[in-house]
Order: C-alpha cells, then structure tokens, then sequence
C-alpha cells in the first residue's frame, strides 16, 4: 500500500546555529529533529545524551566527553551506564548504532511545539527565546529551522481537533504519550529577605529551598491578582502568622505559547473555584492564559527564572529544574500546602508521592485524547481534597508528553534510519527495565517517573505506531498506507 507522505521545506535564509554553535564528534552523519516546551528542555537533552551522541554547548556538559563542567551532583557522566544493575554499555540493548545519531530540539514553547507538529511543518516551529541555554543545533546538523520534524514535547495535551488536524478523522493519526511528571514550582525572590516562624514545624522542608508557605488559596489570590502585597493576611496565617514582608508582590507569567502555563492554568481553574478567589470569567486553561494586565511577562523558563532571580519580592511559576535545589544559583520556590496541611516543596519525591494518587490510572483506551488532558485533570482534581491525595504530595503536578506519528516512512530523505532510531528510542525510554537510568536522570532534575503498571500502558499505546523498516521487537499494528495516516518525509 501506498504511504501518505508530507515533504517540508525550508528557506536557505532562515539558517541559524544554536547554543554556543557547538562542535561535534565527527562520526556523528543523521539526526532525528523534535521541538517544544523548554520545561523539559534541559532532562530531555540529558536524555537524549546519554542515549545518543552527546551534544555539548549547552549548560549539561559531560566530563567524560572532555567538558569542563560536570552535570549537576549525582547524575551519570558516563552516558548514563554507572548505575547500579544497567546494562554496560547502556545503548547496546537497544541500538548499537545510536552512537552516530544526533537528537536535537529545539525549545520554542509548547504551543510552538504543537504549531509544528499538527502542519508538520518544522518552520512552524518558531526560534527559541534569546534566554535558552540548551544546544538545539551542532556544526554537524546546523540548519534552523530544521529540514524535518520528527516529534514534538509538549507539556499541553494535545485537543481533540489538534489530533484530527494531524490527518486522520479518527485521531489516531498521532499520539501523546506521557513522559514524566513535574511540578510546577513558585520560584521568588524574597528581596532583602523574609521572616520567617522559629517554630521548628516551619523549617525548610527536606527536598525544599525555602521556608515560605504559601496554600492553595494564597497561590490563587496572587496569581488572580487579588492578593498583591506579601504582607496579606492569608499569607501571614499559611507561615504561623508571621508577616513574611511589607513589600508589593511583582507577577512574572509567560509571554510565549507556553506548556507550563498549560498546567498551572489547568490546576488554578479548578483549584481557585473552591476558594475565595476564583479565576476570573476569560481565564481558560491554556498555554496563554488571560492573565491580568498588570502582569509581568517573559519568554521561556529560562527568561522566567532570570526575572525572578532579578527581581525583589517577585514570585513566577517554572518547572523545578530552574529553581534551586536542582540548580544551586537559581531562584528558591515556595512550599505549597496541600489539602492535608502539609507545606510541600516541588520536589522530586513529593512530585512522586502525587503520582500515587488513587485515581490516577493509565486509561484502558488507546485513543490519544484519552492520554492528554484527563490525566492531568485527575491530578489537579484531587488535590482540592483530602480524600484521595497522597499526605507527602505536593500538590500543583501535571504530566509533560511526547508527541508523534502514528507512521514513520523508512524511505524519509533526511534520515532513513528515522524510524528504526525512534522505535529504539521507544523502547529505552518507555521499558520498565530502564527505569534505574531514567528515574535518576529525572530525579536529579525534580521530576518524577511513573509506575511500572503506567509504563505498561505506554507501552500498548506505542505499540500503535506503525513502522516500515526493519525492526527488532513491537512492531505497529497496521501499516502505512493512502487512507490518512501520516507518514513523516524530509
């Protein structure tokens, strides 16, 4: 059968290096190219580096490949074959070949991440903001925007309507797989500093950086504009009626079609209704709420996490791997009291313990809406109550997806071997057995792994995708043909 192919093209203008225009190793020949949110830029090019030839100029250098700057405390530095009961050499299980393949991405944005993927269209993708400090480009593979498209990151689930744009009615012409969960942190700054409680059940919580306590219907006040001085009197009962400062509160959001935005909107529609201070009428869950006016706005998670180290008394919203302690000059982010009562730091374990939550399953249908929104539905639903939120969980925690095809063409020009190298990326990132190596890839990072019993759903999702080449293990269940799905073609 023949396959529904879609050519990009790319303008010989709109060439760029990225990060540091960075050198790499010279047996390095093809490239699998993907774009999107920057909250999980940073893991995902660690991730990336350890299953694939490593790429450098960015801030997550390798020693063992001659950097000069290790990766953070306690990560691998041997692409990621140390930890105890892996497989030596890690790639070897699953492709022996992956060490001349480049992953690059670039990180435009969650909602430029979608722009691409749903055209399929990597111009579409937009350039990443001027703050991003992770290499999306090598002198190997320098062109940008990309000649292809591959995938896409995005920590806003995909719609319904974006699903059947991508070329099939009944919207399994792509899919969203969940990739990790994160928290979204509330980094501040607390200007010339804050007091605090001496009570001892105040302290800086194990896994924290702070010991500002902020509830949920401070974090709603604050970024519903309600609550605009940090000397208000809910913030001064949630830190043992200590009035922290008497300074006015500046508000840092996205200015960029962001994921992370996506997530907190999500938990602030339906956590703020049960307070007394509800997100207003034209607030909607989005990658660019309507935030209100007076607003400060910055591009990316770096640009975010830059304003609000250099900014008193500013607070702002990032996925942890800006804030400290995973990065040690990075801004401090509130403890949130979950409905339990418990002031929690956006942390790796806390972000863990959400994910025990009950009613968090993976779904029992393949359909790829299915895997998007409600997940994250079911998280931000819950932590409005003690019922079936775990007690050690911290309480705004959402998941990030990938997105791909549901058909992957062996005969793409840009890559042939395009599809082989995802179907092996699939497999070592998505295995259970491999989870000693991502969970401390994440970990690190703050983010957190789900279940080997969610893995397996993951698992029975991928297996949708249909490959032409010729591959070791899953394979897809119907092949690429006429009939509106999607093969990818450079």
């Amino acid at each position: 059968m023949r396959k529904n192919q879609i050519n990009l093209t790319v303008s010989a203008a709109a060439l760029m290096i990225g990060i540091a225009g960075v050198a790499t190793p010279a047996h390095a020949t093809d490239a699998i190219y993907g774009g999107g949110g920057t909250l999980a830029a940073k893991i995902y090019r660690q991730i990336f580096n350890c299953y694939a030839t490593p790429v450098f100029g960015s801030t997550l250098p390798n020693t063992v490949e001659g950097a000069t700057t290790p990766f953070p405390a306690g990560l691998p530095t041997t692409e990621c074959s140390t930890v105890a009961g892996s497989p030596i050499p890690y790639k070897a299980p699953f492709n022996a070949t992956a060490a001349t393949v480049e992953f690059l991405y670039a990180p435009v944005g969650s909602g430029g991440g979608l722009n691409g993927f749903t055209t399929n269209l990597a111009s579409n993708l937009g350039t990443p903001a001027t703050s991003n400090a992770v290499a999306f480009t090598t002198s190997a593979h320098s062109a940008y925007p990309y000649p292809a498209l591959d995938f896409a990151s995005s920590d806003a689930a995909m719609t319904t309507t974006q699903i059947a744009a991508i070329g099939k009615s009944n919207g399994l012409a792509a899919i969203q797989v969940p990739s990790f969960a994160t928290p979204i942190s509330l980094p501040f700054n607390p200007g010339a500093g804050f007091t605090y409680s001496k009570s001892s059940s105040y302290k800086t919580p194990v896994g924290g950086s702070s010991q500002l306590r902020l509830s949920i219907t401070s974090v709603c006040g604050i970024f519903t504009g309600k609550i605009t001085n940090w000397d208000n009197s809910q913030i001064t009962i949630d830190n043992n009626h200590v009035k922290v400062a008497t300074a006015p509160i500046t508000v840092y959001v996205r200015a960029d079609g962001s994921g992370t935005s996506a997530i907190f909107s999500n938990w602030l529609v339906i956590n703020c209704a049960k307070t007394k201070y509800p997100v207003a009428s034209g607030f909607t869950i989005s990658t660019t709420p309507a935030w209100p006016a007076k607003f400060e706005k910055v591009a990316g998670s770096g640009g975010m996490a830059n304003a609000i180290s250099t900014s008193p008394y500013s607070i702002g919203y990032v996925s942890p791997d800006y804030v400290q302690p995973v990065v040690s000059t990075g801004p401090v982010a509130a403890n949130v009291i979950n409905p339990l009562g418990e002031g929690m730091p956006p942390s790796a374990a806390a972000t863990a313990a959400a994910l025990t939550d009950s009613n968090l399953k993976a779904p029992t249908t393949l359909a790829a809406a299915k895997w998007g929104q409600p997940i994250n539905d079911t998280l931000a639903t819950d932590s409005t109550t003690a019922t079936n939120f775990p007690k050690n969980a911290y309480p705004i925690v959402g998941f990030t997806f990938l997105d791909f095809y549901q058909c992957y063409s062996a005969t793409s020009r840009h890559n042939p071997r395009v599809a082989n190298e995802l179907k092996y990326f699939f497999d070592n990132f998505y295995l259970s057995a491999s989870s000693a190596e991502m969970t401390l890839l994440l970990t690190n990072d703050g983010f957190a792994r789900p279940s080997s019993t969610f893995l397996a759903g993951e698992r029975s999702l991928i297996s949708q995708i249909s490959y032409t080449g010729t591959l070791n293990g899953v394979k897809g269940s119907a092949a690429c043909n006429a009939s509106g799905v999607v093969g990818v073609d450079g």
